[in-house]
């Protein structure tokens, strides 16, 4: 008996870290949107040169290389 409440320890251990990183990835995600949003809506149609334009993409991409 005193395994399985051992084990059921471990397990309820585990999930919660599980759930704290899964919510950690979330928030990640949720400011990289915000991120690439910001470059999508404000800085690529505000460029003014073409390498400007290639830039802010580049800048997009290297959020989702992360």
């Amino acid at each position: 008996m005193m395994a399985d409440n051992t084990n059921e320890r471990r397990l309820e251990a585990f999930l919660f870290i599980i759930n704290v990183k899964m919510v950690e990835a979330m928030k990640a995600i949720a400011k990289m949107d915000a991120g690439t949003d910001l470059i999508d809506e404000h800085l690529v149609p505000s460029s003014t040169t073409g390498e400007s334009t290639v830039f802010y993409y580049k800048m997009k991409g290297d959020y989702y290389h992360i």
